[in-house]
Parts: structure tokens; sequence; C-alpha cells
């Protein structure tokens, strides 16, 4: 049985730079980021398309806090 994620986001609030810094073995900028989120988690079976996992109407906030590396990406 095999599945996939189907969820979207449908928000995202709050973003803020926590710290930034400079890792000076490497010269690598780090960067912590902290934002909020409104998600919709589901799973679906691969074949059947049918949810497995999950509500399709229920909206998760979920709070975010992760570093960054030397890559800006969206």
């Amino acid at each position: 049985m095999g599945l996939r994620p189907d969820g979207q986001v449908l928000d995202i609030r709050g973003v803020d730079v926590v710290t930034a810094r400079l890792v000076s073995q490497m010269d690598l900028p780090v960067f912590v980021i902290s934002f909020r989120t409104q998600e919709i988690h589901v799973y679906r079976d691969v074949k059947t398309g049918e949810i497995k996992a999950g509500v399709e109407d229920r909206i998760q906030q979920v709070r975010i806090r992760k570093p960054h590396k030397n890559k800006w990406s969206l």
C-alpha cells in the first residue's frame, strides 16, 4: 500500500528571523527563522486516491522554527 501526501499550506504568518550568525570555520551564514502556518494534512492511497490519513476539512496551526543555511529559496 503506497500513500502520497496531499496536504496544503493555506496561510503563512509571523515570519521572523530569530537569529543570524556566521559560522567562522566555514564562512557559512546561518539564519534561524520562525513562522506559523495553517495547513491541511491528508495522505491518499496512490492507486485509488482515497484518503487514508487526515481530514480534508481540518485546518491545523503549526509553528515552525528552523535553521536556514547558505541558500535562499521559497
